[in-house]
């Protein structure tokens, strides 16, 4: 995940290499179930690669990072998906305190 989360190219290139890897050799095995585990994770790949090859950057990431957003990716936001750090003010939600708590028990 480290690599599917950096917003340096070749670190999307490998991420995205790695999962393929898996998802071939799982294949390969016959071990459906991490099949499964690698397609899910191949979407992913592909999916943040994606802003990466384009901007060179999650454009999700430009209002917590302070970073202006270019006209191209404010459009991009507009059907982002909703992942990465892009939230609105309405989105946020306080803390799940009780969840808190009884994790710690």
């Amino acid at each position: 995940m480290p690599l599917m989360h950096s917003e340096n190219k070749a670190d999307a290139a490998t991420s995205l290499a790695a999962s393929e890897e898996c998802l071939a050799d799982a294949k390969k095995e016959g071990n459906e179930s991490m099949v499964g585990l690698f397609t899910f994770n191949l979407k992913f790949a592909v999916d943040h690669k994606t802003p990466i090859d384009k901007f060179g950057r999650y454009p999700t990431r430009n209002e917590v990072l302070g970073r202006k957003s270019t006209p191209e990716e404010l459009e991009y936001l507009k059907t982002a998906g909703g992942w990465g750090q892009k939230s609105t003010k309405e989105e946020k939600k306080e803390p799940d305190t009780q969840a808190m708590k009884l994790t710690q028990e």
